[in-house]
């Protein structure tokens, strides 16, 4: 049976860059054996974690666009002319969630087929584009057309970041790179609510807060061309050559025979248990099914509290706390 399996899996290795005629194709030293333990010690991380971090810029940009809007609010609906109207007010900040809910929607459709590495790069356009229709924005339409876009933008990087971590990460610090997400997150909801300090004393600092976050869509487009593409991509996509090569410049070359192996292994488990959703619903998996679902749930009640991140500003106002003070506040709650 494992033969028969090898044999698949030679057929399915060539591909357009690297065909069986190859010459460099036929002195590849890998081992193809599903069921060969390599003891050897964890790969390290320091390798992996240049690619990790240029991939937390998309964490970082989330955190920024969901508070940019706290502190310049009554700003930007001063200048564009909606001051006082909260149903307006309340399209700027929701609107980016709403952009996002279809990026989130496409996401993994674009990172199957374009690949990890591609699908930051293609987030990082709507993203752009939407930044600088907001810096630029002369009405209420426009404002919410550039909040729209970068939702969009962010709903696309956000799985692509947390399956893109996971896949590159050696499997000893993968949890630990895999929080680091939620790090980056924080780091550009402070970054915001820090840039926004000025809009009190500097007219149209507002804008100046949008046209800043295109500086990290910019390096997240650019720092991808550098780096890694998911070896697990690569193999599915049966381009082996290449993920011997990615897996390499990710961990070492003492550990491609082994992170090869366990593709392998991990391949032949999902054709011999194809998974579908009405799986969930059986008795096998219904008790963790339903735990998850309260764990989700009781995570989504506390990621409610980040409305204080979006309109903590106004809240503050209606206290008659001053400006400077609420805005050092905000980022200790």
């Amino acid at each position: 049976m494992v033969d028969s399996y090898l044999d698949i899996m030679y057929k399915r290795l060539p591909s357009r860059d690297y065909r069986s005629d190859d010459p460099g194709f036929a002195s590849l030293s890998i081992s193809l054996d599903p069921l060969i333990e390599v003891p050897i010690a964890s790969p390290p991380w320091h390798l992996s974690f240049p690619h990790v971090s240029v991939a937390l810029l998309a964490a970082v940009l989330f955190g920024y666009h969901m508070g940019v809007v706290n502190a310049p609010l009554q700003a930007i609906s001063e200048d564009l002319g909606f001051s006082g109207n909260a149903l307006a007010q309340g399209w700027v900040v929701s609107t980016c969630l709403f952009g996002a809910f279809f990026g989130c929607a496409t996401s993994g459709s674009i990172a199957d087929t374009f690949g990890r590495r591609r699908a930051f790069q293609l987030s990082t356009v709507p993203m752009l584009l939407g930044a600088c229709i907001s810096a630029s924005a002369s009405n209420l339409n426009s404002m919410i057309l550039g909040r729209l876009l970068v939702g969009v933008g962010l709903g696309i990087s956000g799985p692509v970041t947390a399956l893109y971590v996971t896949e590159i990460s050696p499997t000893a610090v993968r949890g630990t790179f895999g929080s680091l997400a939620q790090i980056a997150n924080c780091i550009g909801i402070l970054g915001a609510l820090v840039m926004g300090l000025p809009v009190a004393t500097i007219p149209g600092w507002w804008r100046k807060c949008f046209w800043i976050a295109t500086m990290p869509a910019a390096l997240l487009a650019i720092g991808m061309e550098f780096c890694s593409e998911s070896p697990r991509w690569l193999f599915k996509s049966s381009r082996l050559a290449d993920a011997e090569h990615e897996i390499e410049r990710l961990w070492g070359a003492a550990y491609v025979k082994c992170a090869l192996s366990e593709l392998i292994r991990g391949e032949k488990h999902e054709e011999d248990e194809p998974a579908t959703f009405a799986d969930l619903l059986s008795d096998r998996y219904r008790k963790a099914s339903r735990d998850q679902c309260c764990i989700l749930l009781f995570i989504y009640g506390i990621q409610k509290c980040r409305n204080n991140f979006r309109f903590g500003g106004q809240r503050f106002c209606w206290c008659s706390q001053p400006p400077r003070i609420h805005h050092s506040c905000m980022p200790y709650g």
